[in-house]
């Protein structure tokens, strides 16, 4: 080995956003035909706008520019 190393982080699991997410409740949702519809409540406990012209967007996001 040549003179300086990097020294290397220490490896830490990382957990996927899924595991991190809590199960959807029954009034998260619910299906207007074939699409599942997120309710204000949902979206509220979720924290943040996703951009994605939600029906029910509690944070002023539902129309797309």
């Amino acid at each position: 080995m040549s003179g300086k190393e990097t020294p290397r982080e220490p490896f830490v699991e990382q957990q996927t956003p899924t595991e991190l997410r809590e199960p959807l409740r029954d009034d998260d949702f619910y299906w207007d035909g074939p699409y599942m519809v997120f309710t204000a409540a949902y979206h509220l406990r979720r924290g943040s706008c996703c951009h994605s012209g939600c029906r029910h967007c509690p944070y002023g996001d539902a129309e797309l520019s």
